[in-house]
């Protein structure tokens, strides 16, 4: 699986060139995966390509009493220059698909260079820019910018709603991202409303079944329904995500994995811990063997999630080493202020609060609350996040200095 490029540089933008040229095929964790069958021949220097003759034109003799034709010309280099919607259309796919798979760095260029051209030649009120707000959007939320995301899958919705209506399919997709936005900002009653207006949207549409956003609103949906402690409706929706991403895409895709993982945190919850020990283990299968991305952010907090159903069951060993495992990756991806970062840190304070371990409790306790107050001071985290909250209470639970 890799990418063929022409040698040019007239078209393709220059923050992107670079990213091309370097990518490798493989799956190691340090090198940044190719995306499947995709040629981008921006080729305005490269050489002519030449057609091959059509079955029988060299049998051609004149025996019809013709002369012999001049031969077909040849196709001309495929340049994109005059273009452009297709151009960003190709860049922001790759840049989606490279996040998808976990290359942070390299997906958030394509998708920026994306957001570029549709700016320069549509502006800021065109659908083409809004798809580009959307995917921007989202590179904001992984960096944990979460105030600058919504704000700019704010722009996408008022453009497509101009555009399409208040139910326009566009908007499906609006509120997907938008969703996943609040959840990380603690407003899952927020999240909520937006995951019930995207399916809604899907179901006037009558593609409830078949698009691929349903199954992720509905892993949205599941996730408020969690985060407002509704169980049972947490569980039913996201059972209905895993049920149609086999349908959809089958057992060995990232997105059932994720799902699956995220059906575990309510199965846990539920103290189903069995349930949700399998769920964990079974996203860990496809990021680590199916796709060999042991450095994707999913499987990433797979591996905190699933260190912490141990500390439940009293695998305290095995947990430590998952947790470590994730704290350490994490800081590599993410940053060591990033806010996931900071749960890493808290994930590991209940490990030493569970063992007695009151000392090093406190230090984990407080270098979460430390990254959650410098996200909040920055303006990336709201004020009053939840995660605030609960290293507050921990620190006075663990009696702590």
């Amino acid at each position: 699986m890799r990418i063929l490029i022409t040698d040019d540089s007239s078209d393709l933008p220059a923050s992107v060139q670079d990213t091309l040229r370097r990518v490798p095929v493989g799956k190691s964790t340090d090198q940044t995966p190719s995306v499947e069958s995709v040629i981008l021949a921006f080729g305005g220097r490269a050489a002519a390509a030449t057609t091959a003759p059509s079955k029988g034109a060299s049998a051609a003799s004149g025996n019809d009493g013709c002369p012999q034709p001049a031969p077909l010309p040849p196709c001309p280099p495929c340049s994109l220059h005059d273009q452009p919607e297709l151009l960003a259309t190709i860049l922001d796919a790759i840049g989606m698909a490279l996040l998808n798979r976990g290359c942070i760095d390299a997906g958030s260029r394509f998708v920026i260079a994306a957001r570029d051209i549709r700016l320069t030649h549509f502006g800021k009120n065109h659908p083409f820019t809004a798809a580009s707000y959307n995917s921007y959007s989202r590179v904001l939320r992984i960096r944990d910018e979460l105030i600058e995301a919504e704000k700019e899958v704010g722009k996408a919705i008022v453009i497509n709603r101009k555009v399409y209506g208040s139910s326009g399919l566009p908007l499906a997709a609006n509120m997907n991202e938008l969703g996943a936005v609040r959840l990380y900002q603690g407003d899952f009653g927020g999240a909520l409303k937006a995951a019930e207006r995207g399916l809604a949207i899907l179901k006037k549409c009558r593609v409830i079944n078949e698009d691929p956003n349903a199954s992720r609103l509905l892993d949205v949906k599941g996730r408020a329904l969690l985060g407002l402690e509704k169980l049972g409706p947490a569980n039913s929706a996201l059972s209905q995500a895993v049920k149609l991403d086999l349908k959809q895409v089958g057992p060995d895709h990232p997105k059932y994995a994720t799902h699956r993982a995220n059906l575990a945190t309510v199965q846990e919850k539920q103290k189903n811990l069995t349930e949700a020990e399998k769920g964990y283990l079974e996203a860990v299968r496809v990021y680590e063997t199916v796709l060999g991305r042991t450095g994707h952010p999913n499987l990433i907090d797979t591996y905190a999630n699933l260190g912490t159903l141990l500390i439940k069951t009293g695998n305290f060993a095995t947990a430590k080493d998952h947790l470590c495992k994730a704290l350490g990756l994490n800081e590599q991806l993410r940053g060591p202020g990033h806010t996931l970062v900071g749960n890493d840190h808290s994930n590991l304070g209940h490990l030493y609060y569970a063992t007695g371990d009151k000392v090093r409790a406190c230090e984990q306790f407080q270098k979460a609350l430390d990254v959650y107050l410098a996200n909040v001071k920055c303006k990336r985290l709201p004020k009053k996040h939840p995660y605030i909250a609960e290293a507050q209470k921990w620190l006075k639970q663990a009696e702590c200095k």
